[in-house]
């Protein structure tokens, strides 16, 4: 604190025997820290912390015949004053919103946006200041001070205040000026006399400002008092006017100040309880001012300094003596570049950590600035749009726009630096705006193919070129100029998307020059001197015959000889053109094999067939298995796991025994690769092992086709165990038992299902008609909860009910049916039997009916079998028709003796 508390407190950057007396010093860092620069530390390229554009469309035309002089962002746009007293207002792409011609009558050297960005203020070297009302159709306001405005700062919340206050810096004078309540302008001075206002700044409750007379101030609006006074460094080396101080706020109680090369840190703090009592009898101020951080910017003079997160972004020129320096480095050191054009240019660096001892730079950058040469550092500034964290580096002519890289940028970056590895694997993870797997993809290959590494580049092909026909092309000409199509033909797309037939042409043009096209050429040759030979043959055959030579049977012999080499010849031709073609990746070689026949001679291409066109190879390895046997087939797909299965499968579907020797192969394939098919393979097949298959199915925890297996072993008690424990399925495990109709399974299934409550509801609710309810029910452990247990009863009741109204209903149909058929067979029964002369009687073989004896009785059966009276045995006076007796007795002694 302050010996004499009525001082104010003030803090010097440089000098801390300053001869102002009774002055109090509020710095924790006693000397300047320079911060470090790590570029030796690291001598790999660190990737860049922005990206650079140019502010164009109508800017680039307005900037023609004007010059910026001043420059303020806000979200809603951008305002630009200009050296002929214009005020631009423009979006962010640079269009022109509004533009107010009016208004200063010279340079403009300062603007100020309210906070809510609906009123701009500004001021020039003619004196006059303008308040503009943004979208609105009010004229601007315009008061002229018989001095050049070099500075304004409107209130924060300028366009809410009744006041409309503001503070201006006019020759040496700050003055705060608001509006009473009848609109007129009121002015208080808050400083004046010690050198002219260059810069203010206002935030909150506090106003900071500079002169030139190398003081930074410090006002709170609310007391109405200046509550600290910073001093710069002085030296007689650098002018004010060439070397402003730049004031900046980092948040609503600390604020940065830098000038030259020096950077200081303010904070303003509330004064501590033990002075507060001193306050009510003294003119000491509730805040005062203390200097946190201070650090040097290296070999360079600041032009720009602003907040940027929680780092501090920094616009400078390098100085003549580092310009020097890296010269004479560079001269000494014949492996160091140097190139004055860019040693000279404006940098942009990027402080961290702001409150450590020592500073670390993070960032610096050589920007791209036009006719940098020209300008000095009064002619930059550097502002900060908070809500797009981006930056903006002014200059008289041209915007450049800082913005953050993002992913896509980053991708660029790894790009350029060749590491493909690491941005695909990003491109993969992330969703990107720019960049895809295929377009990196395709970078990669292409650099490949610049390393002369070509056999990567044909593998890679096929991953990231996908159905792009052009980039296909493309890639294929490269490999032409490289004379390396023989690296991509074994990858160029030949099934359903196909490139353009030339490109195939070009393939095959270079592979007449290889060694199978010499093969084919010594073939064509030697089939060529054959067909001679065989001419010559027939002439000498002929004169022979006409001279009656005993040369003639050996010539004949000679002759057969010489057409058997030809068919041999012929036949080795076809198939290495047929080699040809599926090097070649033709889909015409399936013609090929199908005219010559050339299904044995193939069999060694059979892979490369199948990776041709899947479908066709397929279809042909089926219908053909006369010609192409299974073994030799199965045998040339062993590396080939997934095709072999294929064409097994379609075995399978054609013929389930034509393959059978492999089924149990085909077990373990299904297992590795179409599991879902396992189980229909399983119930089809007969010819594999059920124990191998069992202990292929237990390894990979297959439990449906463990249940089947075992099932069809006989241990249908284990398959259960499966089925209830391993698959929780007790709907499954009711089917399995009614499928089984086993006793003991029931058994089982029940026991098990005792502390399961929710097995216990599907059993009330779906066996009933196998097994009886009421066990379940009286096996259920006392003080079990079972959820829908109501419901299952309920059911249980509902279909015992259901039951014995079935069985009622079905007893009256019954009932009804049995008295219908009585009576209709009693009717029968009583219908009249219709007989004549020629009825004979069974026993006495004569004529029911005589006319000697028309008093004899005759006695007729319900069976329609009639006899006289007199021929019956009686028994009791009871008759029985004897021809039906002797069948009965008949079938029952036949069924004794069977």
């Amino acid at each position: 604190m302050a010996d004499n508390p009525q001082t104010l407190a003030i803090s010097e950057m440089e000098d801390e025997n300053d001869d102002r007396g009774n002055i109090s010093q509020r710095n924790n860092n006693e000397g300047d820290d320079e911060y470090e620069d790590d570029e030796d530390e690291d001598e790999d390229e660190d990737e860049p912390l922005f990206k650079y554009s140019q502010l164009g469309n109508e800017f680039l035309n307005i900037m023609k015949d004007r010059a910026t002089t001043c420059f303020a962002v806000h979200t809603k746009f951008l305002a630009i004053g200009t050296d002929f007293g214009t005020v631009f207002v423009l979006d962010s792409m640079g269009n022109c919103i509004a533009k107010y011609d009016n208004v200063h009558g010279g340079a403009i050297r300062d603007i100020s946006i309210d906070t809510y960005g609906e009123v701009i203020g500004s001021c020039s070297d003619d004196g006059k200041i303008s308040i503009i009302t943004v979208f609105s159709p009010k004229s601007p306001v315009v008061l002229s001070f018989d001095r050049p405005t070099k500075t304004l700062a409107l209130a924060p919340n300028f366009a809410r205040l009744k006041s409309k206050t503001y503070v201006i810096g006019h020759g040496d004078r700050l003055s705060l000026v608001s509006a009473d309540w009848l609109g007129r302008n009121k002015f208080q001075a808050i400083d004046g006399g010690e050198g002219t206002v260059t810069n203010v700044r206002w935030r909150d409750r506090f106003i900071v400002w500079s002169n030139s007379a190398f003081l930074v101030k410090v006002y709170d609006t609310l007391a109405r008092g200046l509550i600290s006074i910073i001093q710069r460094p002085t030296t007689n080396d650098f002018r004010p006017e060439l070397y402003p101080t730049i004031i900046n706020w980092i948040n609503d109680r600390r604020f940065v100040v830098g000038s030259i090369d020096s950077v200081k840190i303010c904070a303003i703090k509330e004064q501590t309880e033990s002075h507060k009592p001193q306050m009510l009898t003294t003119n000491m101020p509730l805040y005062f001012v203390e200097i946190v951080s201070v650090f040097k910017v290296a070999d360079a003079h600041l032009c720009g300094l602003v907040p940027y997160e929680d780092k501090m972004a920094i616009l400078c020129l390098p100085t003549e003596e580092a310009v020097e320096r890296d010269r004479q480095e560079a001269e000494e050191d014949d492996d160091l570049e140097w190139d004055e054009e860019d040693a000279r240019r404006p940098q942009l660096r990027i402080i961290g950590d702001l409150y450590a001892p020592k500073k670390k730079e993070e960032h610096s950058n050589s920007l791209p600035i036009q006719n940098f040469r020209k300008y000095r550092c009064f002619d930059y500034s550097l502002v900060r749009d908070e809500c797009e964290s981006q930056l903006f580096i002014v200059t008289p002519k041209d915007i450049i726009i800082a913005k953050p890289r993002d992913q896509d940028d980053h991708i660029d970056w790894l790009i350029m630096h060749e590491n493909f590895e690491e941005a695909l694997a990003l491109t993969e993870k992330l969703r990107l705006q720019r960049h895809s797997v295929k377009s990196v993809g395709v970078k990669f290959v292409h650099y490949l193919i610049t390393s002369k590494n070509y056999k990567a580049a044909a593998i890679k092909s096929v991953k990231y070129m996908g159905n792009d026909k052009n980039a296909w092309e493309e890639l294929i000409e490269k490999f032409k100029l490289a004379q390396k199509l023989k690296e991509i033909s074994f990858y160029v797309p030949t099934g359903s998307f196909r490139l353009d037939q030339y490109v195939y042409e070009l393939i095959l043009d270079d592979y007449l020059k290889t060694d199978i096209e010499r093969e084919v050429s010594v073939a064509l040759q030697k089939l060529t001197t054959l067909n001679q030979q065989l001419s010559q043959s027939e002439d000498q055959i002929i004169d022979s015959n006409q001279d009656n030579s005993p040369k003639s049977a050996n010539l004949q012999q000679y002759r057969t000889m010489l057409q058997k080499q030809r068919l041999d010849t012929a036949k080795q031709l076809r198939s290495m053109r047929a080699a040809l073609a599926i090097f070649l990746g033709h889909e015409d070689v399936f013609d090929l094999i199908d005219k010559y026949n050339l299904y044995e001679t193939v069999l060694k291409h059979i892979p490369r067939l199948m990776q041709l066109q899947e479908v066709r190879a397929m279809k042909m390895l089926v219908e053909n298995t006369d010609k192409m046997q299974i073994g030799v087939v199965v045998k040339m797909l062993d590396q080939l796991k997934h095709l072999q299965l294929a064409y097994l499968d379609k075995l399978f579907e054609k013929d389930p025994n034509i393959a059978k020797d492999h089924h149990e192969l085909q077990v373990e394939l299904y297992a590795e690769y179409e599991p879902k098919k396992l189980l229909h393979f399983l119930k089809k097949s007969t010819s594999y092992s059920l124990k191998k298959a069992y202990t292929i199915c237990k390894e990979r925890k297959f439990f449906q086709e463990l249940v089947f297996l075992l099932d069809r072993m006989g241990n249908s008690k284990e398959a259960l165990t499966i089925i209830v424990s391993e698959l929780h399925d007790i709907d499954y495990a009711i089917e399995f038992s009614k499928e089984k109709d086993e006793e003991e399974l029931w058994q089982q299934l029940v026991e098990y299902s005792m502390d399961k409550p929710h097995f216990i509801t599907s059993l009330l609710h779906n066996v009933g008609s196998h097994i009886n309810p009421v066990m379940i029910i009286e096996k259920i452990p006392s003080g079990l909860q079972i959820p829908g247990l109501r419901d299952s009863l309920v059911k249980i009741l509902q279909d015992y009910k259901l039951q014995i109204s079935l069985q009622e209903g079905c007893k009256k149909i019954l009932v009804n049916d049995s008295v219908l058929l009585f009576d209709k067979l009693t009717k029968t029964q009583r219908r009249g039997f219709y007989t004549d002369e020629f009825t004979k009687c069974p026993n006495c073989q004569r004529s029911l009916l005589l006319n000697q004896r028309m008093d004899d009785d005759v006695v007729m059966f319900f069976c329609r079998h009639a006899y006289h009276k007199d021929c019956l045995p009686a028994r009791e006076n009871e008759y029985s028709c004897q021809l039906c007796s002797n069948a009965k007795s008949y079938r029952k002694r036949r069924i004794k003796k069977i």
